[in-house]
């Protein structure tokens, strides 16, 4: 647990890597095939915008400090640098990529240019759906558009409502020291309203996926029910994940989960 949390949690390649196997299990559901250039670019993109982002909440005055903000102050150097070469990298992939996928990609990559913008400027925005918005709008992007047939809409809001769910479950355990470092994420300004918007979205994505499942087929559901079965785990045992970030990597852990998909 140790290694798993110095080098792949901290340095977001878990993040990253689970956004690109979010991105595999879109292409099964769509029927298509990416190329691997795709999942290159979606990788260095999620990397890139989560460093910076960790980046930036390390030039205010931390009081209390997570793992996270002491290895990205530490390394800062090396994650701007990496940052810079994932960029160039991804810059040189560009024409090897379907045109409608650079149009909108690039679209998405100037809302998050904007929402880096306010967190650099200490603009208090609802980041955790924007997030959670961005990250299903961008893992799904290319399967849809490469499949060129309806959008599985119900199926993307689940998605969403399932990285929202994280999000939300995460600024929970760390409401303490956000709120000591001048961070008011969702559940501070929530307080103790937070359990009814969890339990609620819990219900909600059950919902979904009950429509979702007589629509699409149930084969699709299975991953998605585990992640949300996670996140019921970490709510309903709250003590026992808020030991040594547990919580954070059994919730983002839960992103691999996808991979499942091979199996059907």
């Amino acid at each position: 647990m140790g290694l798993y949390q110095k080098i792949f949690r901290n340095s977001n390649l878990d993040i990253s890597l689970g956004a690109c196997i979010n991105c595999y299990f879109f292409s099964r559901i769509y029927e298509v095939d990416p190329d691997i250039e795709v999942y290159v670019l979606l990788f260095s993109a999620v990397w890139v915008i989560y460093t910076m982002d960790r980046l930036l909440d390390t030039r205010k005055e931390l009081i209390v400090e997570l793992p996270r903000h002491r290895f990205h102050m530490k390394n800062s150097r090396i994650l701007f640098f990496v940052s810079l070469v994932l960029i160039i990298i991804s810059a040189r992939l560009l024409p090897r990529v379907e045109e409608s996928i650079i149009k909108i990609g690039l679209l998405m990559s100037v809302i998050m240019g904007i929402y880096l913008f306010l967190v650099w400027k200490k603009v208090s925005i609802p980041k955790e759906i924007i997030i959670a918005l961005m990250y299903t709008s961008g893992v799904a992007l290319a399967p849809i558009v490469l499949s060129e047939g309806e959008i599985k809409w119900m199926l993307l809001f689940q998605h969403s409502t399932l990285a929202f769910t994280n999000l939300v479950i995460i600024s929970w355990f760390e409401r303490v020291a956000d709120r000591s470092n001048g961070v008011y994420n969702i559940t501070n300004r929530l307080d103790r309203r937070t359990p009814v918007l969890i339990n609620s979205l819990f219900f909600i994505f059950l919902a979904c996926g009950f429509f979702s499942g007589l629509e699409h087929g149930w084969s699709f559901q299975v991953p998605l029910i585990l992640m949300w079965g996670t996140f019921v785990m970490i709510w309903s045992y709250r003590k026992l994940f808020s030991r040594d970030d547990l919580y954070g990597m059994v919730a983002d852990g839960a992103f691999f989960l996808p991979a499942l998909v091979v199996l059907f």
